[in-house]
């Protein structure tokens, strides 16, 4: 991870009422660092879980729900406007 997504949030001006969403495997590190680098995002962050993003072992533990996030969540129905059959697009990390 680097300040990238810190820097594009700032650029396309991402406020504090807006919602940023991750679309899975957001990092390979740990809970600390990733709180931390998520931390100057502004906005309320919401992560579509990947399959890299939960991960226990001996030595490490990765858990999104300590990250600091608003929402975790493994798929997202986002209603089609507009239709009305009232189709949804389902969204989730493949």
């Amino acid at each position: 991870m680097d300040n990238s997504m810190q820097a594009m949030a700032c650029a396309v001006g991402i406020e504090p009422a807006d919602w940023v969403v991750f679309l899975g495997d957001l990092t390979f590190r740990d809970d600390a660092a990733t709180r931390e680098w998520l931390a100057p995002i502004p906005g309320s962050k919401l992560l579509l879980l990947g399959n890299h993003d939960v991960f226990e072992s001996k030595t490490r533990t990765r858990n999104p729900l300590r990250w600091g996030l608003d929402a975790v969540l493994d798929c997202l129905e986002i209603p089609a406007r507009g239709s009305p059959r009232r189709h949804r697009a389902p969204v989730a990390h493949a």
